[in-house]
């Protein structure tokens, strides 16, 4: 009986853990570092160029170099330019510097000042999840459908098709399109290559890729995959988008539903065998997160932890 007890208190706290993770900072990282450590793909059209500022004095001046620092990588062979800054903040002349397609970013909330022909603008917004702004992805709100996220832009322009397009409940690039009707798209995390600032002489791996400009330390989101810079989980967007992934999480109910079922897994396997039964969970979990993507099952096996070591306690 107190067996009994043990896991089915252990069961509810894991249930209601896992309905609840979606909104919690804390497990987004502890989840999505889990995720980063196994699924990492490398970034294969995508660069990113981080200013070096640590404080708005040396980020001003330092936006004020962008005219130079797109004919650098237009020299260098960068294929277009995307400025993860928004719209307002950029110098004037950065428009007539360089015959490379560009990329802006909108203010949070999607005003931007007029454009020179031929220069897209993209959305840079977050979503909020609990305290922490979280960066999503493919906006799905129809007060956002007005402008497509930074990569969504960035990946036209790269593969040379029309602007990106919302069409109901899809987002359309080219021939391409990912469902948006339930939600934000996440992204992928990627190995995305650095180009050192102010040594354009080492930008080796400009040639044909679409290099992300921003303020790498000053602009640091809380993601899935833990704290980054907001211009590289654009440019994880870019490949994920690119790889036509379209990530998900597996849901709260599959959270709860997955944490019940571990923790009676648990507990009818501690009734086997003391050393067997956590073998058998193991696999079980081990799996379930395979299954899932490793994307949304962390929190849910707290129940079979939590009982498991009550009952090694108890012995």
């Amino acid at each position: 009986m107190k067996l009994i007890t043990t896991f089915s208190l252990s069961a509810l706290a894991a249930a209601a853990l896992g309905a609840t993770a979606h909104w919690n900072p804390a497990d987004v990282i502890a989840r999505g570092k889990f995720v980063r450590a196994f699924q990492t793909r490398k970034g294969e059209a995508a660069a990113t160029l981080c200013l070096p500022a640590t404080n708005e004095g040396e980020r001003a001046a330092q936006l004020a170099e962008l005219p130079q620092v797109v004919a650098d990588l237009e020299r260098a062979g960068a294929r277009v330019v995307v400025l993860d800054v928004p719209a307002e903040e950029l110098p004037s002349t950065v428009f007539s510097a360089t015959a490379l397609p560009l990329v802006v970013g909108a203010a949070n909330d999607g005003s931007h000042p007029p454009m020179p022909a031929g220069v897209r603008v993209g959305h840079r917004g977050t979503a909020d999840i609990g305290p922490a702004a979280v960066v999503m992805g493919v906006p799905a709100t129809a007060h956002e459908a007005s402008l497509a996220p930074l990569a969504a832009e960035a990946l036209a322009l790269h593969r040379g098709v029309f602007p990106p397009r919302y069409d109901h409940d899809q987002l359309v690039i080219g021939d391409q399109a990912w469902p948006v009707a339930d939600g934000p798209h996440t992204f992928m995390p990627y190995e995305i290559p650095f180009l050192d600032w102010g040594h354009p002489a080492t930008w080796t791996n400009a040639p044909g890729r679409t290099v992300f400009v921003g303020a790498c330390r000053m602009d640091r989101d809380l993601t899935r995959f833990g704290r980054q810079p907001g211009t590289v989980a654009h440019a994880e967007q870019f490949e994920t988008l690119r790889d036509g992934l379209a990530p998900r999480d597996a849901g709260r109910s599959v959270d709860a539903g997955v944490a019940l079922a571990s923790t009676v897994a648990a507990a009818a396997a501690r009734r086997w065998h003391a050393r067997l039964g956590p073998l058998l969970v193991g696999a079980a979990v081990v799996g379930l997160l395979g299954w899932a993507q490793l994307g949304g099952l962390w929190v849910s096996v707290s129940g079979v932890l939590a009982g498991a070591g009550i009952l090694a306690l108890r012995r």
